[in-house]
């Protein structure tokens, strides 16, 4: 039960990491513009499959999961699961903070 947890928080921060965050040299709005995710079409949606599927993190929180999961059966890139698990936590308490305080995350 405790790794489901571990995998579930590592999945929600790689899903927001992916589909909304710029990410350390920009990698993350990189891959998603090399996907299409900014190259809209009909109704100002991404008009390619994969850039609308990068850009929902339920979508990619399916495929984090998988690939998390994946990871943390060896002993190697185990940490990496808890890493992520560990930012997943800090980004949701940040999130409710920010919404009790009425705050959009900007430092003003």
């Amino acid at each position: 039960m405790l790794n489901l947890l571990v995998i579930g928080l590592a999945a929600f921060r790689l899903a927001r990491l992916i589909a909304f965050e710029e990410g350390p040299g920009a990698i993350f709005h990189t891959f998603r513009a090399r996907l299409g995710a900014y190259d809209y079409g009909i109704a100002g949606l991404p008009a390619t499959s994969l850039g609308r599927g990068v850009t929902c993190p339920y979508c990619v929180g399916v495929w984090a999961a998988l690939g998390l999961y994946w990871l943390s059966q060896y002993s190697l890139t185990n940490w990496i699961v808890v890493c992520l698990a560990g930012a997943g936590i800090q980004t949701f308490l940040q999130n409710i903070t920010d919404y009790l305080a009425g705050t959009n995350g900007s430092n003003n």
